[in-house]
């Protein structure tokens, strides 16, 4: 498994004798990355965090959102959930707005195409709002449950300025696929 390559340290790889039992290893890694997937950090803790099981989303209506403002402007329009930008095939829709817990650069690719950003972590200086400002892009962070209250395809309206995300109302929502712009 070429992939496995990355569930070893660079130490392990250099090691002038090859390892033993390295298919063991792997899985016990794989399977510890994949319990920590389903757990999620506070975005402020002090000392040792209380960790809580990941959210899934609960669906609309439940109160529109409040984060930190770090890119300027207004943007309207469907969300667009990923959690895992290794796992996405499909490139953001123009005028898709991208919601996600938190940014690195492997997710560079997938921001380019958003209308805006939110992320459930995230200060002035996350990635994500150094990316959203030279994006260019509406851009509000540190939401702390944006991918809980969000579905893809819900319509969403972003302000940058204010650090606020509006969520259709339950009597608003007819549909939670795709929708166009």
């Amino acid at each position: 498994d070429a992939a496995a390559i990355f569930d070893l340290t660079l130490d392990e790889v250099l090691q002038p004798e090859p390892l033993t039992a390295v298919d063991a290893l792997v899985t016990q890694r794989r399977q510890r990355r994949a319990h920590y997937e389903t757990l999620r950090v506070p975005p402020v803790f002090i000392g040792r965090p209380t960790v809580s099981p990941a959210a899934t989303p609960a669906g609309n209506g439940a109160g529109d959102l409040r984060g930190v403002a770090v890119s300027p402007g207004i943007v309207e329009g469907p969300a667009r959930v990923i959690t895992d930008p290794s796992q996405e095939t499909r490139p953001i829709d123009p005028g898709e707005i991208l919601v996600c817990h938190v940014t690195d650069p492997s997710w560079m690719t997938l921001m380019i195409g958003a209308a805006a950003l939110v992320t459930d972590v995230g200060s002035v200086i996350s990635h994500a709002a150094i990316a959203a400002r030279e994006l260019g892009i509406p851009c509000v962070v540190g939401t702390e449950r944006a991918t809980a209250v969000v579905r893809s395809g819900d319509r969403l309206r972003v302000d940058g300025g204010t650090g606020t995300v509006v969520l259709p109302h339950e009597s608003e929502v007819t549909s939670h696929g795709p929708t166009s712009p």
